[in-house]
């Protein structure tokens, strides 16, 4: 993880009207924006509040899920700091479903901070991982069901809880969020999530490249400690990965893509009435994948077209936020930047802590290359003015083109032997 760099901190704002990205050229007209701290805008004078309680060791056990599997969690309580004894409680639940192993991502910064803030912490290993059973998949469904009976079994079966439980985590631990905030029904226990690292349409941002299958999956793949009863040669992540070495099906932006795509999981998780906080960077793995899922979150919301670009002066809601910064795939995200943020969203649903976080009308917060300054806004993109180009012959041209264009390239013997 690189170290964070002096101006990630903030300067002074100052008004400019380029917003850049690291994957595309957006030619935008700053209107009606403003200029803020990196931390979102909201009414009150809420602070992070100092640490109560100490952690407790963790403890291991299993929960079992609906088609009989067990998933391996450790569970962290708050303690007195005085006496090492597990404080009274009861106290909300934070969970996280991690494909490397039970243990919390990071330890000591994440999952630490929050118990001694009053939360029980959870991690869990996704089935077929660690010591969780079952075989791994990729995503989707079955994860999403899993989490929903983690969620269930925090809120109603877990020593010390108070029935409430939020969702925490970054990279995959982000993503499997959406799934489970999709699943768990109307009326759930689950309160808040924060997918934190996150990307909205894996194919098109992640597992292609222009169309062309990359050896993202089969890496995760490769860093997961497998658990007992997963068999790497068949499990739904492999068949995933061998259809795209072969030219299979899911070499293509196929059913299977589209069942995994974030935004169409946004109509269940805004009627499942679960707020949603997400983090990206530009120098992400998918830069600025979180404005996806913001705008089809908003759009959904208000009954609008899940991808229709969201207008000045467009409704909005404070339930869904996202933040893009200048960092780099989970850079900050441990550390008091984001970390705090976090707690304030959390706070804010699993405590009813008075934060005025959800109250503001600019929930997109968006850090200016260049500029070295942060945008609060509503709509994205960022101004109605934003124009589309034609690639013609050799030229991107306002006017769409007439006629077909063409281009050629030297190929020979010798090329292909140099490349």
């Amino acid at each position: 993880m690189k170290k964070p760099k002096a101006r990630a901190r903030l300067k002074p704002p100052r008004r400019v009207s380029v917003l850049s990205s690291a994957t595309a050229v957006l030619l935008l007209v700053a209107a009606g924006q403003t200029t803020a701290t990196a931390r979102p805008e909201h009414a009150s004078n809420w602070t992070p509040p100092a640490a109560g309680y100490a952690a407790s060791a963790p403890v291991h056990t299993t929960v079992t899920m609906d088609d009989g599997v067990k998933i391996a969690v450790e569970v962290v309580y708050p303690t007195d700091p005085a006496t090492g004894a597990r404080a009274s409680g009861p106290f909300p639940v934070l969970l996280t479903q991690n494909p490397y192993g039970a243990q919390r991502s990071d330890p000591a910064d994440s999952g630490t901070y929050f118990v001694q803030r009053g939360y029980i912490y959870v991690a869990s290993a996704i089935r077929g991982t660690g010591d969780s059973g079952g075989q791994v998949d990729w995503f989707g469904a079955r994860q999403g069901k899993d989490g929903a009976n983690l969620v269930d079994w925090a809120a109603h079966s877990l020593s010390g809880s108070n029935g409430k439980v939020g969702l925490d985590g970054c990279s995959y631990l982000g993503v499997n969020q959406w799934f489970t905030a999709a699943a768990v029904g109307k009326n759930s226990a689950l309160k808040a999530i924060t997918p934190f690292c996150t990307d909205s349409d894996f194919y098109n941002d992640l597992t292609a490249d222009g169309g062309i299958p990359t050896p993202f999956v089969a890496g995760i793949a490769r860093a997961e400690p497998r658990g007992p009863e997963d068999d790497p040669a068949t499990d739904p992540q492999s068949v995933t990965i061998a259809q795209q070495a072969t030219g299979g099906s899911r070499s293509y932006d196929d059913a299977y893509w589209q069942s995994l795509d974030v935004q169409k999981l946004m109509p269940k998780i805004v009627a499942n009435d679960i707020p949603a906080l997400t983090e990206a960077g530009w120098n992400d793995l998918f830069p600025g994948g979180n404005l996806g899922a913001y705008v089809a979150a908003q759009n959904a919301y208000h009954h609008r077209p899940l991808t229709q670009p969201i207008t000045s002066g467009e409704a909005v809601t404070g339930r869904y936020q996202a933040i893009v910064g200048p960092w780099t795939h989970g850079e900050h995200v441990n550390e008091e930047t984001l970390q705090a943020i976090r707690l304030e969203w959390f706070d804010t649903w699993l405590k009813n802590a008075p934060t005025g976080m959800a109250n503001t009308s600019t929930p997109l917060h968006l850090f200016e290359n260049g500029a070295d300054t942060w945008v609060n806004s509503a709509a994205w993109p960022l101004s109605s003015d934003a124009k589309t180009y034609y690639l013609g012959d050799g030229s991107l041209t306002p006017g769409e083109p007439k006629e077909q264009g063409g281009d050629s390239l030297a190929w020979s013997a010798a090329t292909a032997a140099n490349t």
